[in-house]
């Protein structure tokens, strides 16, 4: 060693080899550089020289071979706990090596998982109340959705509506078969019955809400009296 005599090179060969010792037993750098009076600095170039610049382990290989570990737990459906218990080192680094070394967040790729199956349930008719109560695993990954909010803001985003007939509310307007609000006004002006008498002539009829439900006279009331309104200026939605 450049500048110290052979005896003190002895000497730090000796305390090299001690700090190896304690880097394989899981000791930090700054615990190490506080025993022996150096800087983190100069033990972590210690660690370098000798294979262990990663305290978790053993260099690139190693990442390698852990990032292809945790594809195939993807693979395997383990949750993203699963995956973090399996391999035993810090949380936060398993994260920043899978994202290295695949230029992609590993809690990115579980979130897009939770959320591809989310939109699946809901085209299948699941409810959003439905797919919030579910206890499926994939759904727990990376964090539960609890909200039926969160819910539909995740399906609109991925361009699936439940009635994709429905408009924007807040552009005013009457969402429903123009048919049917023709048929609501005769019956009601022209065959003088009460909107209960007609809600149950257009569920004998077979027809149904835009929410797939039957009609009420609550329904048949507003639609009748917001189609009257409106009509003149042209702002239903339907054909």
């Amino acid at each position: 060693m450049r500048g110290n005599t052979p005896a003190q090179a002895k000497k730090i060969i000796k305390r090299n080899k001690i700090i190896i010792r304690l880097l394989k037993k899981g000791l930090t750098y700054e615990k190490i550089a506080n025993m022996f009076s150096i800087s983190k600095e100069r033990v972590k170039q210690i660690a370098c020289k000798n294979g262990l610049g990663d305290r978790w382990g053993k260099g690139r290989k190693y990442k390698k071979s852990l990032c292809k570990l945790i594809s195939k737990d993807i693979r395997s459906k383990l949750s993203l706990d699963e995956i973090l218990k399996k391999h035993p080192i810090p949380r936060q680094k398993l994260l920043y090596i899978f994202n290295y070394y695949h230029n992609s967040s590993l809690i990115a790729d579980f979130r897009n998982r939770r959320n591809k199956k989310i939109v699946t349930d809901f085209i299948k008719g699941n409810t959003a109340q439905r797919i919030v109560n579910k206890k499926d695993k994939v759904l727990l990954d990376p964090t539960k959705i609890t909200t039926l909010d969160n819910i539909y803001l995740i399906n609109t985003k991925n361009g699936v509506k439940r009635f994709p007939q429905i408009g924007k509310r807040c552009a005013g307007g009457i969402f429903e078969d123009r048919k049917i609000l023709d048929l609501i006004v005769k019956k009601y002006e022209v065959d003088n019955l009460s909107f209960r008498q007609i809600a149950e002539d257009l569920n004998k009829l077979g027809y149904k809400t835009l929410t797939g439900k039957a009609f009420e006279m609550q329904n048949t009331y507003v639609k009748y009296h917001a189609y009257k309104e409106k009509k003149n200026k042209k702002l239903y939605f339907s054909k």
